[in-house]
């Protein structure tokens, strides 16, 4: 092959992964600021460029026992380009990787072109590789980037040089897995260490060269990581009420159980079918097992066993694996019913392209189930029954949600078609080779049609709902007019106060994550949790008055309160429906006294109209805060001497409280 063919493979086999790194963002968007994982990982970031920020937050305090480079290798590089457009930039690069492995790696194994681009297809438009995996969640690339997504093409690619036996290549790529997220490394060091005794000697230089580029981690977080928990059933317990899915399959939904059960049974169903046409299919036979004795393994430590630190594994996320290793067998099944030139084949491609990109409830994977079942029949019989209950079942689904019928005519259309046509009929002419796959790629993303066009106006983005956009708003006031050691109480389901702030945050929901990486963070996170209202089974945090959040400022040392609440505290900054209240005193920073000769004062108006509240001791004067009048930030002035909180705008002439 010549340099120049050599050049222009690579630049169409660019070309095509960026067009469909592109439909993936039409289908799941980018998110930024408000997506849960990256606000666990950014104020790490933050804090690392700039270590005086986020003062007293227990939170960010953990970082220095979180386990992965990610946070610093993202504060180096974003001494080049600003966070936003790095994440942008990165997460766009990694997701083109990400498609470019896939369609390597099912290349390799079924010695098909074709095969590798459907594969890469899949791992661009299923929601399996995008947003939701069938036991563990997380799926290989998510629609941010955090530590996760940044492994997850290094674990492709790992997989690839591995089948193809670059030992050191897979290796290298492991250990660098391992520096990004140490669970996935622990899984995909595991199917390693499965099928190393069966290749002798040649695995070994790459198991050396892992502990080599591995031995700085284990001395950087292995100490922390090896930790005993101090109280296992508080541990236990705390888990299980932050987050039940990925450690104890008995608080799943029956809707979750159904969702696990089509999506494994649909793929198994795939691998088992074209296990003959892998190259490599004892490997990855071993894999599946492994990865299956994970999740018994996961279902013992979650519902039996109850060993904190085997739970702590999370060992039903190695789904991601499973995910991996499953989707090129479904891009090979897409493509030998492409080429098969029947017209049945072609329609039993669509229904299952169909169940592979549909991301809502109820799904098609048991309709599609049974027709893959009952093409293995060499009667049409069984065929036809199977096509007779997918169109019903699609009627009924259409009359049950009849907002959403666009999803359900396609594969109600195809099981009709199967259901009057003759299973044995050639396909048309104009139907074939490329076409072919051009038409199943059109007919499959047909039914998200306005989705894309959504997607395209908002440049890729999640469109933010007004609550949303309020939130941003008051976090963006936060970081302009108040001093970096404020601190904050935010609502704790809320979430994602520090990345636009920069300030700490006395709790958020979110911050349980930390019990993983530092050993009893969840008793104090429960106590502040508990402090500000918010626990089972029902909030409080809305109804606490005006004593209650002051007697909670002076245990905590908090600055503002941020809340939907209308209480009588000065208020410091408005963006509806959000509400921020100052907790101490601008000049002398003493916590605000709630009463006056022992009883707590109305606010009341004078007659020059300055609004006040006879809070003693405080002086408001020279204070930024919002007017509604103006809808902007203003300097208070001082109109009336007697007036102790709130003062007057200059701009609009009329009285604000502060």
């Amino acid at each position: 092959m010549t340099t120049a063919t050599r050049a222009r493979e690579l630049a169409l086999r660019l070309a095509g992964c960026a067009f469909l790194a592109f439909l993936s963002l039409g289908l799941y968007a980018y998110q930024f600021e408000l997506q849960p994982n990256v606000v666990q990982v950014l104020p790490f970031a933050e804090k690392l460029r700039e270590p005086a920020l986020y003062p007293g937050d227990a939170y960010v305090a953990t970082l220095e026992r979180f386990p992965s480079a990610y946070p610093r290798l993202l504060a180096w590089a974003a001494a080049w380009l600003p966070l936003a457009t790095l994440h942008w930039l990165l997460y766009l690069a990694l997701k083109i990787a990400l498609l470019w492995a896939a369609q390597r790696l099912a290349e390799s194994q079924f010695g098909d072109a074709r095969a590798g681009w459907l594969a890469a297809a899949l791992f661009a438009l299923s929601p399996l590789a995008n947003i939701l995996t069938p036991l563990g969640e997380d799926p290989l690339y998510k629609t941010a980037l955090y530590h996760t997504s940044a492994a997850g093409p290094l674990i492709l690619w790992s997989l690839h040089r591995f089948l193809r036996e670059d030992y050191p290549g897979a290796f290298g790529l492991l250990a660098a897995v391992h520096w990004l997220n140490p669970l996935f490394g622990n899984f995909l060091a595991l199917l390693y260490a499965c099928v190393s005794p069966a290749r002798g000697r040649k695995t070994a230089p790459g198991w050396t060269l892992w502990a080599i580029l591995c031995l700085p981690w284990a001395l950087r977080y292995g100490s922390g990581a090896a930790q005993a928990v101090a109280d296992a059933p508080l541990f236990l317990a705390t888990l299980r009420e932050w987050h039940a899915g990925h450690y104890f399959p008995s608080a799943w939904s029956p809707a979750r159980w159904e969702r696990a059960a089509a999506s494994l049974g649909l793929l198994a169903v795939l691998v088992w079918g074209r296990r003959k046409s892998a190259r490599s299919w004892p490997t990855l036979r071993s894999w599946l097992a492994a990865i299956l004795g994970l999740w018994l393994a996961a279902l013992a430590a979650g519902e039996w066993l109850l060993w904190p630190r085997l739970v702590l594994l999370q060992l039903l996320r190695s789904d991601v694996l499973f995910i991996a290793v499953a989707l090129p067998f479904a891009a090979e099944e897409l493509r030998s019913r492409c080429e098969s030139g029947s017209r049945a084949d072609a329609l039993l491609a669509f229904a299952l392209a169909l169940a592979l990109v549909e991301f809502a409830s109820p799904f098609h994977a048991w309709p599609v189930l049974a027709l893959l079942l009952a093409a293995r029949s060499p009667r049409p019989l069984p065929l036809k029954a199977a096509a007779a209950l997918g169109a019903a079942w699609a009627l009924g689904e259409a009359f049950r949600y009849p907002v959403a019928v666009s999803r359900y005519l396609p594969f109600g259309s195809a099981c009709a078609l199967l259901l009057a046509g003759d299973l044995g009929a050639p396909r048309p002419a104009w139907l074939r080779g490329w076409r072919c796959y051009a038409a199943l790629l059109a007919l499959t993303l047909a039914p998200y049609h306005a989705l894309l066009a959504d997607r395209l106006s908002t440049r890729f983005a999640e469109r933010e709902t007004p609550e949303e956009q309020a939130w941003k708003e008051v976090q963006r006031w936060a970081e302009r007019h108040t001093p970096v050691d404020s601190l904050f109480i935010v609502p704790p389901d809320r979430g994602g106060f520090r990345v636009l702030s920069k300030r700490p945050v006395w709790v958020e929901w979110i911050d349980g994550a930390a019990m993983h990486w530092a050993p009893g963070f969840e008793k104090g996170w429960r106590e502040r949790l508990a402090a500000v209202g918010f626990t089972a089974p029902r909030s409080r945090y809305e109804t606490l008055g005006e004593r209650e959040w002051l007697r909670v400022a002076g245990a905590a040392g908090a600055s503002y309160l941020v809340t939907r609440a209308r209480l009588r505290l000065p208020l410091a900054s408005e963006s509806p429906p959000w509400r921020v209240y100052a907790l101490r005193d601008p000049a002398a920073r003493t916590i605000l006294s709630p009463v006056k000769d022992g009883r707590w004062l109305e606010p009341r108006y004078t007659e020059r109209g300055v609004f006040e509240k006879d809070y003693p001791g405080i002086d408001m004067n020279g204070l930024d805060v919002y007017c509604p009048g103006c809808r902007r930030v203003v300097r208070l002035g001082r109109k009336s001497p007697n007036a102790r909180i709130g003062g007057w705008c200059k701009a609009c002439n009329r009285g604000v409280t502060a």
